[in-house]
């Protein structure tokens, strides 16, 4: 091979080189953007629901007189909700209550979640009526995203693992063995609260209240990783009103005026008890 082939054959190579590079460079803006705008961590929102019937004046004729579910998002690196994405399966009813998992050792798998949602993930502005509406929401909107980046493998698994982690936290336990429990006589420190999560998790949670003179607690908020382990939470939370359902979702005909919106929680807070029905 001549001098002059050789030169040439060097010249393609850095030519390549080159192409390649700025191919890269060019996509790295686009990299950065798909990164930044997919889970990067995914949050569970548990609500006290006397909070709500207290501030609205609802009934409180839950089954359950316990925290609920209020959603279950994956979270972008910006601390926003991640939404609507679009390669998940259409929700289907019909496959709420399907196990999620083929190993028989766990035969709590096989039991039909539905009954448990219906208790725990209720529509609050509906009691009494299955809450369908409401799942499908939260599976549109939130549970596409943790199945498009890979938090969950199908629809029940999202449904069945929010429940699995609501349970495993066992908030309303921790709480009561610090002696803070739900009453209508006496405030609680919201600092007191917060301090005493953070030490039976070793994690920081956030709480957010509701109200406007009678200020009530209204969500814990618990952190996880892609992996569904346990993180600190940040401070904040940018974009984002932690209301128990969707905003998109919520008619504020329901609320006959009265506000339900997330605020900070002041220096000492309601706990309000679930109120006794006539």
């Amino acid at each position: 091979m001549g001098r002059g082939s050789i030169i040439n054959w060097i010249l393609v190579g850095l030519g390549v080189v080159v192409i390649v590079a700025l191919l890269l460079w060019q996509n790295i803006p686009m990299m950065y953007e798909q990164d930044a705008s997919r889970s990067h961590y995914i949050v569970l929102k548990q609500v006290w629901p006397a909070c709500f019937c207290h501030i609205i004046g609802y009934p409180c004729d839950f089954v359950e007189k316990t925290l609920f579910i209020g959603g279950f998002w994956p979270m972008t690196s910006s601390a926003s909700p991640r939404n609507d994405c679009q390669l998940a399966p259409t929700f289907s009813l019909a496959l709420i209550g399907v196990s999620s998992s083929s190993d028989p050792s766990h035969p709590i798998v096989f039991q039909n979640i539905r009954p448990k949602l219906e208790n725990l993930w209720p529509d609050l502005f509906q009691i009494n009526i299955s809450s369908r509406f409401l799942w499908e929401q939260e599976w549109v909107r939130r549970g596409s995203c943790a199945y498009e980046d890979r938090i969950i493998n199908s629809q029940n698994d999202y449904f069945f693992k929010a429940l699995k982690l609501h349970g495993d936290a066992d908030t309303l336990h921790k709480l009561a063995k610090a002696n803070i429990k739900p009453s209508n006589k006496q405030q609680i420190s919201s600092q007191t609260l917060i301090d005493t999560l953070r030490k039976a998790y070793d994690k920081r949670v956030v709480a957010t209240c509701a109200g406007m003179d009678d200020i009530c607690l209204k969500e814990i908020i618990i952190c996880y990783d892609n992996s569904l382990r346990m993180i600190d939470c940040p401070d904040s939370f940018t974009g984002l009103e932690f209301s128990f359902v969707d905003r998109d979702y919520v008619n504020s005909n329901h609320l006959n005026g009265i506000s339900y919106e997330s605020i900070d929680c002041p220096k000492n807070i309601k706990f309000p008890e679930f109120p006794t029905l006539e």
